[in-house]
């Protein structure tokens, strides 16, 4: 009776491990058909909008258009501004109904149309220059997307993926000299749809940005609020006599974009290493995060509270004021010079400005500890 038993036991789990091996099959075969189902599809839209581009191309310009042409799908142009470390892409992506330009990372952007699009990559075309650098362009040994190499403020990177319906994607790099004159057909194209990113993305935004700020604070922006583009904050928080806790390390970036801003957080602690010196990092987290409109005007609206504006380029060491750490804030405008302050001691309402920072490092340390 009780080997009776066993053994229905044994054939019932004999019955579920198979039938636990079929779901699992099936599950990963149901996966399989799904990919190359939605691979089928992109296909097919590929093709379909190759047949429109060669239409609109040969009505717009009484010629086929070339296989080069056809095979662009996105061009991204960097220029280094401003000062020695920042660099601004621009890109410009093939869609289904033209083109999305942006500038930056997602900070401006504008909608081209086909008749656009067909325009951009025929004056691409036109460029022997670029037309030979592709040519000669070895994909094979070159296959990676590569970090450019910028030696000072006139150098130029541009990256050009192409791809088809029945070839896979590829990607060129090329770097270069503002100066060098046999890109300088090149650089004219991507300056000027640069500065209609600008223009007009801008004026798209900025009235977004206006009807929202009154909506939440019953009174207009300022510019300062307006202008504000991107803000860095660095603080190495000194570690008190009387404390337990080694000291702090923050680094802060808030980008505003198209639908709000992005932040980036770093937090650590020092350790004491062998020699005794705070020179280990423990304890950290690095978050980014993302913030809406509203969410971005209340962060500016902080920055104008508190009276950032008009704090001082430096606030040095003095006897008989409390040295809190070095620190260091930067803001990025989108129309005028940058504004720096650093320093040892506080500048005015800086308590309140540091809450502001610490909400989101709450925010930040919440997020990664979710992970």
């Amino acid at each position: 009776m009780l080997m009776a038993r066993i053994l229905t036991i044994l054939f019932a789990l004999t019955l579920l491990c198979c039938n636990e091996t079929k779901q699992t099959k099936y599950i990963a075969e149901k996966k399989m058909k799904q990919e190359e189902l939605v691979e089928e599809n992109t296909k097919d839209l590929k093709a379909k909008l190759e047949v429109r581009l060669k239409s609109e191309y040969e009505k717009k310009f009484g010629v086929p258009i070339s296989d080069l042409e056809l095979s662009i799908t996105s061009v991204t142009y960097i220029t280094r501004v401003a000062h020695r470390y920042s660099h601004i892409p621009i890109s410009i992506t093939r869609t289904t109904t033209g083109a999305l330009a942006k500038y930056g990372n997602n900070q401006l952007e504008i909608e081209l149309d086909i008749d656009e699009w067909l325009s951009f990559i025929n004056a691409l075309n036109k460029s022997n220059t670029f037309v030979n650098a592709l040519n000669k362009y070895n994909f094979e040994e070159e296959k990676y997307f590569g970090t450019f190499t910028f030696t000072n403020r006139d150098d130029r990177g541009l990256t050009v993926q192409l791809s088809s319906s029945e070839k896979s994607e590829l990607i060129f790099n090329q770097w270069y000299n503002l100066y060098n004159s046999d890109w300088a057909e090149i650089t004219n194209i991507m300056d000027a749809i640069a500065a209609r990113v600008k223009n007009e993305g801008w004026a798209k935004l900025e009235a977004k940005l206006k009807s929202e700020y009154e909506k939440r604070f019953g009174v207009p922006i300022s510019d300062f609020e307006l202008s504000i583009n991107y803000v860095y904050f660095q603080h190495y928080r000194k570690r008190l006599p009387d404390a337990k806790t080694p000291p702090l390390v923050i680094y802060m970036s808030v980008t505003r974009t198209v639908k709000g801003a992005r932040v980036n957080y770093y937090l650590d602690r020092e350790i004491r290493n062998t020699t005794g010196l705070y020179q280990e990092f423990r304890f950290g987290f690095d978050v980014e995060l993302e913030l809406d409109i509203g969410e971005w005007l209340d962060f500016v609206n902080a920055l104008s509270k508190n009276n950032i504006s008009k704090w001082e380029k430096r606030y040095p060491h003095r006897k008989n004021i409390e040295d809190i750490g070095p620190w260091n804030l930067r803001i990025h405008f989108l129309d005028k010079d940058m504004l720096i302050s650093n320093g040892y001691n506080s500048p005015p309402n800086w308590d309140e400005f540091v809450k502001v920072i610490d909400d989101f490092g709450q925010r930040a340390r919440e997020k990664a500890e979710r992970k």
